[in-house]
């Protein structure tokens, strides 16, 4: 399904799932992986040279990404198509740079140690999807990708449900054999909109024999209602990943705000954020 996975090996996030699923993604669909170390060297005034923090930074890189390689030859074996690559910069503009450079198809994300670690998250992240030429998949907890008969939470909040993002799910659902659980927020001005659109998805995924849940068509009275109770709907239903469609939002160079907050941050099952 995904042929070049760009794995960030951040110390600063958990990385024991995101590297568990990765590799599993890897020998679930042969895919080659890049395993890139970002170090980005902070201003200090009181430095005697710029770059005298970089060396042991680069040193820790060094062992991050050779124990990578050597747990990836461990699981997958040794015929892995495998780069690693250790680059300084900051992240939302290196992580989108190495993704376009090795022309990666999904760039996989560990979530942050602690609580307070993710309530930083939101601008750095943010940037990185809305940078990235490629999908981004954002790893909690989970270690293996979904199973035939699992559940696939498909979410969206605005516009038509682009056709690259129908055809994505239709195609990964096919393949992998998920069943899609929609779930639509809208302003209660454009409810019957929303729930014609849900239907056309879910005939779409019907006629092309993908099993479906009856969609959730959500609204609220609050400007950033849609946001939240589509939110909860999706933890509730616990599926094995969540899917949101970007396609929309990249087109129009517009980062919402919710994606990163309320699912990235908080929904335990991996997030991956179509492009």
């Amino acid at each position: 399904m995904f042929k070049r996975i760009l794995l960030v090996l951040d110390p600063t996030r958990d990385l024991a799932p995101a590297r568990q699923y990765t590799m599993n993604m890897i020998k679930k669909w042969n895919s080659s992986v890049v395993g890139l170390y970002n170090f980005f060297e902070q201003a200090a005034p009181f430095k005697a040279s710029p770059g005298e923090g970089v060396e042991p930074i680069k040193f820790v890189g060094k062992e991050v990404v050779k124990q990578f390689e050597k747990m990836l030859d461990k699981v997958c074996g040794p015929n892995v198509d495998c780069t690693t690559v250790i680059e300084e910069g900051p992240y939302e503009l290196t992580i989108p740079a190495v993704a376009a450079r090795e022309n990666a198809d999904l760039v996989v994300l560990g979530s942050f140690h602690s609580k307070t670690g993710r309530t930083l998250v939101g601008s750095d992240i943010e940037r990185i999807i809305e940078y990235c030429p490629c999908s981004v998949l954002i790893v909690r907890s989970s270690t293996s990708p979904p199973e035939p008969g699992s559940l696939l939470a498909f979410a969206h909040d605005s516009g038509q449900i682009p056709p690259k993002a129908v055809h994505w799910v239709v195609k990964f659902s096919q393949e992998v054999g998920t069943v899609v659980h929609p779930v639509l927020g809208v302003p209660p001005r454009d409810l019957e909109e929303g729930n014609q659109m849900i239907n056309s998805f879910v005939a779409e995924l019907v006629g092309s024999g993908v099993e479906t849940e009856p969609p959730h068509v959500l609204t609220s009275r609050w400007i950033l209602g849609p946001h939240g109770v589509v939110h909860r709907a999706v933890a509730g239903l616990h599926p094995s990943i969540a899917v949101l469609s970007r396609f929309h939002d990249v087109v129009h160079g517009n980062a919402t705000h919710w994606l990163v907050h309320e699912f990235v941050a908080d929904t335990p099952c991996p997030t991956l954020i179509l492009k």
